[in-house]
């Protein structure tokens, strides 16, 4: 028996994956989807941590130590949740070959506009998922800690960029370091072919779903905010790292364009963020 975690951004589809999977390992497994949300925090876990001596992280580690445990007493335990990124090589040592990870990724300009319906980087937020989750340039760990410079400057969309930069290039330096995933899919090609779909989970082992595996999203939000790069310094950055994840700068430009015109919408319906003041219900 072992884990499986998948590393993507989030707004990757992992809803939809999460059942898929359930449907197949049904039974005989353990199937979360974010489980502990942001008290992974990894904000305070990007850079070298010992979650033992961390009283701030009390609740990861309860949650780490249950999952090994399952594990090691014979349970399958598969994990959906982006937050837990950050945690990937306290598992790996571990569990060892007990435990592997997948990476999931998706457009940038898709996943950045997706962001920003849902709240990340707007100032007028109060809960604790920015204090824990959302990438600051200056946060201890980070890759790119230059973006700092004119960070306030930057647009909600060039953050949201940011953090979609910051998280694959975890999964680069994760790989560069010798802790490669299993499987690095595209959520364009998961949800548009079924052959993907079953070579990922034959790849890992699974039987493959009898479903069709539509994508579900439980959350749909507008916003009237710009979903425009600004920085020049940013977008070349997030240029270069989606090309080695199979999305070309002019794949990347196509998608900056169509969003101008075909903002986020679900069924002829749209929905207030409860984080964007700007926004406006319609029917």
């Amino acid at each position: 028996m072992r884990a499986t975690f998948v590393l993507s951004t989030g707004r990757c589809g992992t809803q939809s994956l999460t059942k898929a999977i359930g449907q197949s390992l049904q039974g005989i497994a353990i199937v979360a989807h974010e489980p502990i949300r942001e008290f992974y925090k990894p904000r305070l876990t990007l850079g070298r941590f010992n979650p033992a001596k961390n009283g701030n992280l009390a609740e990861a580690n309860t949650h780490f130590r249950q999952v090994v445990a399952t594990v090691m007493n014979g349970t399958e335990y598969v994990e959906t949740g982006w937050p837990a990124f950050t945690w990937f090589e306290k598992f790996s040592r571990e569990l060892g070959d007990r435990w592997r990870y997948i990476h999931l990724v998706r457009n940038p300009v898709h996943v950045a506009a997706s962001f920003v319906t849902h709240g990340y980087y707007h100032e007028n937020r109060s809960d604790r998922f920015p204090q824990f989750a959302i990438l600051q340039p200056t946060d201890a760990g980070v890759i790119y800690p230059e973006i700092a410079n004119g960070w306030r400057k930057l647009s909600v969309f060039d953050k949201c960029l940011y953090q979609w930069l910051e998280i694959n290039a975890k999964a680069a330096a994760y790989a560069k370091a010798g802790l490669k995933p299993v499987a690095v899919v595209r959520f364009e090609e998961l949800f548009s072919a079924m052959p993907e779909r079953d070579k990922l989970f034959d790849v890992l082992g699974w039987p493959r779903p009898t479903a069709p595996m539509a994508h579900f999203d439980a959350f749909h939000f507008e916003t009237t905010l710009p979903l425009k790069p600004t920085s020049a310094t940013l977008w070349a950055k997030v240029e270069e790292l989606a090309a080695t994840l199979g999305y070309e700068p002019s794949v990347l430009d196509e998608s900056v364009e169509k969003l101008q015109y075909n903002r986020p919408r679900i069924a002829g319906r749209t929905f207030e963020s409860p984080f964007d003041s700007s926004a406006t219900r319609q029917s």
